[in-house]
């Protein structure tokens, strides 16, 4: 009798092939499939010879900040957001706000719900929502304001040049029997949208969860030309507008990755589909007639990957590795840039900020 009919003919030595059988199967299941979904969406980039756009100081200065909740989207500080319970009792929101060489500028106390979800800090407002509705904090007041906006649901919102009315955004609206995803210009004193910038999608039923997750992503600015860009960072979709806020063009990142699905349980809850989402770009800032995109697609892990797009032909031209610390574009929570420099935001609540070794018009 063959080696192989004993064991078959011997019930303890069978179970055990099958279980090995099985158990060889999930290893080489869960070895392919996670070694598929970590190489894909990559593609061949043009890294450059040498990295004097992006040179940085030896050691660039650095701070770790207390564990804050949030950083809140502003075009012109850095604004941590904090949130907790009092030892008196009642819970608190506060920002802490600082410049971009890391010095603290102010500290706000807000007089706000403590589920707020705070959108964006700008001219002496804080523009937050509280479920589902819109609102706007007056810091010389401390006095909120509903936005009433008919069927207007907002994901994101960026101030459009430094105005304390005119509002750029993110979210769904209701027009007619339509649900109608997109970017529209806002008025927040006049409670009106004044244009819509870009439809992205319609449906015939909300689906404002689902939504901020699907695009979820940050809208950036060109401060001094005023113009302003959304990215998603599990979608590699780029919208650009001028500083009225209307639509210039958009452009898809070589990666090519496509927007995440997103799910429900029994119990309504929203999350990403596994299998079918990825994390595609953390950051992107704008210098002199480039694009400066972070993009976590990369087999690199050691190293931050920074794509270079054209502004204006939306062309892509090369790749940096930035080394610090051997963070990845993963490990990037927030970018912001001036002239002369780059901070970055880690996940870690670690700040760095990078001195550029010259500057390209």
């Amino acid at each position: 009798m063959s080696t192989i009919k004993q064991i078959l003919n011997n019930r303890r030595a069978r179970a055990l092939l099958i279980f090995t059988v099985v158990a060889l199967g999930f290893i080489f299941y869960f070895h392919f499939s996670v070694g598929s979904v970590a190489t894909s969406y990559l593609f061949n980039r043009q890294f450059s010879k040498t990295d004097t756009a992006l040179a940085t100081a030896e050691s660039p200065s650095s701070k770790v900040f207390p564990e804050y909740a949030g950083i809140v989207p502003s075009n012109r500080d850095i604004v941590f957001l904090y949130q907790g319970l009092r030892e008196s009792g009642g819970h608190f929101n506060r920002f802490d706000v600082y410049d971009y060489h890391l010095n603290k500028k102010e500290v706000i106390d807000l007089k706000i719900p403590a589920t707020s979800n705070v959108l964006c800090y700008t001219a002496g407002r804080t523009i937050y929502t509280h479920s589902f509705f819109l609102y706007a904090y007056d810091h010389a007041t401390g006095a909120s304001r509903k936005i009433n906006i008919k069927g207007l649901r907002v994901f994101e919102l960026t101030s459009l040049n430094d105005s304390a009315t005119a509002f750029l955004c993110l979210g769904e609206y209701k027009n007619g029997d339509r649900f109608e995803t997109g970017f529209y210009k806002i008025d927040i004193e006049k409670d009106s949208i004044t244009g819509r910038s870009v439809l992205i999608e319609t449906a015939e039923h909300t689906n404002t969860p689902q939504l901020m997750l699907k695009y979820a992503g940050s809208f950036v600015a060109d401060k001094g030309r005023y113009r302003h860009a959304y990215f998603c960072n599990k979608y590699s979709m780029i919208w650009l507008f001028d500083q009225q806020g209307d639509s210039t063009s958009s452009l898809r990142t070589l990666d090519k990755t496509p927007a995440p699905e997103v799910i429900s349980d029994s119990r309504g809850i929203n999350f990403y589909k596994r299998g079918a989402t990825w994390n595609t770009n953390t950051g992107l800032v704008f210098r002199g007639k480039e694009m400066l995109v972070f993009s976590t697609r990369s087999a690199f892990k050691d190293c931050m990957i920074v794509d270079v797009y054209d502004r204006d032909a939306l062309s892509y031209k090369t790749s940096y590795k930035l080394r610090y610390e051997n963070r990845s574009s993963s490990d990037v929570y927030r970018v912001y840039s001036e002239e002369d420099r780059m901070t970055i935001a880690f996940t870690n609540y670690r700040l760095a900020s990078f001195v550029y070794s010259r500057y390209n018009e």
